[in-house]
This record gives structure tokens, C-alpha cells and sequence, in this order.
């Protein structure tokens, strides 16, 4: 049976080791992304434009997340923050790089 524990009873990360299938050493924290604390996304869209619809569309989100980040009710997953955060900042680096991996 799966049970759920506190994470205070989970021992600290790790800050230097070797990741899973690694031979090597790697200072974790060197190589640990940026995760922006929040992100603006209102403000990004209407920046570029855009409805919630096409801002979705656009950058392959779902309209009800986009909608419900900019009402406050949930916060975008880390990888979507980062995201966000470089759309703000490099929007047509952000859309070349979509079209690329779209081929």
C-alpha cells in the first residue's frame, strides 16, 4: 500500500554526486536551471498581442491554463515558467526554435 509521507521526513537533496546511469561527478547546483519564482504572463501576452486563444496555440499551451495563470487560481510548472520567462524576453528566438523542432 502506497502511503504518503511529510516531505519534512525526506532525507536533503543531494548537492554534489553522480546522476542515476553517470560515470562522472557533477556539481548539481552548477548545472541546475534558472526557474523564475513567477512569471508575468498577462503581461507577456498582451505584450505580443494576442488573445488567450492564440497565445496558447502559439507556444503549446492549453487556453484554460493560460486563463487560469492569469487569474491567479494555479501557477505554471517549472519548465513552463522557464518558458514563459524566455518568451518574454526572446519571443522570435522562442518561435524560430518551436518551428525547428516542428519539422
Amino acid at each position: 500500500m502506497f502511503t504518503k509521507e511529510p516531505t519534512a521526513a525526506l532525507p536533503p537533496q543531494r548537492k554534489r554526486g553522480r546522476p542515476p546511469g553517470s560515470g562522472r561527478r557533477v556539481d548539481l547546483d552548477a548545472t541546475a536551471a534558472f526557474v523564475p519564482p513567477s512569471v508575468d504572463v498577462k503581461a507577456i501576452r498582451e505584450r505580443l498581442g494576442l488573445t488567450q486563444v492564440e497565445f496558447a496555440l502559439r507556444f503549446g499551451f492549453s487556453a484554460p491554463a493560460v486563463r487560469k495563470w492569469e487569474q491567479h487560481d494555479r501557477q505554471p510548472e517549472p519548465a513552463a515558467r522557464t518558458l514563459l520567462a524566455m518568451i518574454g524576453r526572446e519571443v522570435t528566438t522562442v518561435e524560430r526554435l518551436l518551428k525547428e523542432i516542428s519539422r
